[in-house]
C-alpha cells in the first residue's frame, strides 16, 4: 500500500445536500456497485435523506465525504447500532477507483473511527463485508478491525449465496486502560524547515502521510504514523522559517525494524547514511543505529528480538 504523497491532503468532512449527485454517480460505478450491501443507499433521494439524518443527529448517523486537494473521492456512513452500549455500524464505504492504491480508504476509515470513538464516545465500532471483496477484507484488517465471525452463505448476491464476514473494534484496542481513565501517547511533534523534504525522509523509513492541517497562515502541520498505526509523528512547517536550534535537551524517536542490516540496505539507496554501523549497548542487547533526518532531528533504528 502506497502512502499519500507529499502535499496530497485529505480530510474528512460530514455530506451536504450538494454532494448526493457525487455519492450517486458513486455508488453506479461499475467498479463499486458489485461490491455495495444490496440494502446500501443508491437512489439521490435515499442518499439525501442519510444526509438529511446527519445533519439533524450527528451523534446518531454520519454521511461523509472523503476530499483530497478539496475534491471529492470516496465517501463513508455510519449509524448507531445500540445506543445503550454505545455501538456504532460502519457502512458505505466507497471510494472512487482512479484513487485506489495510495491508502486513503484506510486512513479515512482509521480517522472516522478515532471521531466515532474519542469524539463522539462510542465503545465498540462493527461491519460486514461480502466474502468476495477481498480489497474489503484486507483494507478493515489495516484499519485495525479484527476478524470477528461469518455468517455463512447469508446473502444472495451476483446469483449465488455468500457469506458475511463480520469485524468490529473496541475502544481498547485502540488505546490501553490504565487505572479507571483511558490514557493515550497521541504523537510526538517538532518542527521542519523542508516539508517535503522531511515527509521523504519518514517514507523511506515506512511512514504513511496520513494529512495536512494548515494553522490560519502562519504553519501547517503534517500527520505522519507508521502502516496499522496511529499518526504519531506531528512534522510543523512555520512559513518563512529556514532554520532552528535543535538545542541539547532533544533525544531522538525510535522505530522498531525486523531486519536492520535490510533496512539500511534499503536507505542507503535513497541517500541516507546512519551515524555509525549498528552496535549493541550491552551483550545480548537489540542491535541499534541512529540515522538523522534532513534537520538534524535523530532517529534509532532498533532491530527486533
Amino acid at each position: 500500500m502506497r502512502a499519500l504523497l507529499p502535499g496530497e491532503g485529505f480530510r474528512l468532512r460530514r455530506a451536504a445536500a450538494a454532494d448526493v449527485e457525487f455519492m450517486a454517480q458513486l455508488a453506479a460505478h461499475d467498479e463499486v456497485e458489485p461490491f455495495m450491501a444490496a440494502v446500501s443507499a443508491r437512489e439521490r433521494e435515499e442518499l439525501l435523506e442519510e444526509v438529511r439524518r446527519s445533519e439533524a443527529e450527528p451523534a446518531l448517523h454520519g454521511r461523509f465525504m472523503l476530499e483530497v486537494e478539496g475534491a471529492p473521492v470516496g465517501t463513508l456512513a455510519f449509524d448507531v447500532a445500540n445506543r445503550r452500549s454505545r455501538i456504532a455500524y460502519l457502512h458505505a464505504i466507497m471510494l472512487d477507483p482512479a484513487h485506489r492504491g495510495r491508502g486513503l480508504a484506510a486512513a479515512a476509515t482509521r480517522l472516522l473511527v478515532r471521531h466515532l470513538v474519542f469524539d463522539l464516545d462510542y465503545h465498540r465500532v462493527q461491519l460486514e463485508v461480502y466474502g468476495f471483496n477481498e480489497r474489503a477484507l484486507v483494507h478493515f484488517e489495516r484499519a485495525g478491525f479484527r476478524r470477528e465471525g461469518v455468517r455463512r452463505r447469508a446473502y444472495w448476491r451476483h446469483g449465488d449465496w455468500v457469506d458475511g464476514i463480520l469485524f468490529g473494534l473496541v475502544r481498547e484496542d485502540l488505546v490501553p486502560q490504565v487505572g479507571s481513565r483511558v490514557m493515550e501517547l497521541i504523537h510526538t511533534c517538532y518542527r521542519v524547515t523542508d516539508p517535503d523534504r522531511s515527509v521523504a525522509f519518514y517514507e523511506a523509513l515506512g511512514f504513511e502521510e496520513r494529512r495536512r492541517l494548515p494553522i490560519r497562515e502562519e504553519a501547517v502541520n503534517i500527520f505522519m504514523g507508521l502502516p496499522g498505526d496511529g499518526d504519531r509523528l506531528e512534522l510543523t512547517y512555520n512559513f518563512g522559517v529556514d532554520s532552528y536550534e535543535l538545542g541539547t535537551g532533544y533525544g531522538h524517536v525510535a522505530v522498531a525494524v525486523g531486519d536492520l542490516d535490510a533496512t539500511l540496505s534499503r536507505l542507503s539507496e535513497k541517500g541516507i547514511e546512519p551515524e555509525r554501523p549498528p552496535y549493541t549497548v550491552r551483550e545480548g542487547g537489540s542491535r541499534i543505529c541512529f540515522v538523522r533526518d534532513p534537520d538534524g532531528y535523530r532517529v534509532e533504528l532498533i532491530e527486533r528480538g
